[in-house]
């Protein structure tokens, strides 16, 4: 139920779709969590490094790909291009930067200037980042 609200909220605009989309990252949130507080604590424990990076080898090219097509589509102003560095480290959702610029008069965030949806992805970095120290803080 909630898939097909989703897809017909993108295709269709149907009015309540966003919501369930809220709901799949709650429950993507939760289904890491869930999992990571079920790992086992024995055994040689995967550094923090390692683990961001084995999350990350699997979504980086993808993403890069989505910033490389968006530069090729569309144009940006001077200061998306700015940006830029933000969105390939994936960290343009972690400061609340807004700016107007003369192709589009009203203001455009940071986090949307290239992938509308790749904010997501930046805060999804984020998480992953927090998520093991806060689950050892939560086993102590």
């Amino acid at each position: 139920l909630a898939t097909a609200m989703v897809v017909a909220y993108h295709f269709y605009k149907f009015y309540w779709g966003w919501v369930w989309v809220q709901f799949f990252f709650l429950a993507s949130g939760f289904v890491l969590a869930y999992g990571e507080m079920c790992r086992s604590t024995t055994g040689v424990p995967m550094s923090q490094l390692m683990y961001f990076k084995y999350r990350l080898i699997n979504l980086y090219p993808t993403y890069l790909f989505g910033l490389v097509m968006s530069a090729v589509q569309w144009k940006h102003s001077a200061f998306s291009w700015l940006t830029l560095p933000m969105h390939l480290t994936m960290t343009q959702s972690w400061f609340p930067i807004t700016y107007i610029s003369l192709q589009k008069p009203s203001a455009t965030w940071v986090g949307m200037a290239w992938v509308q949806v790749a904010w997501f992805v930046s805060v999804l970095a984020l998480f992953w980042l927090l998520l093991r120290p806060a689950t050892r803080r939560v086993r102590q």
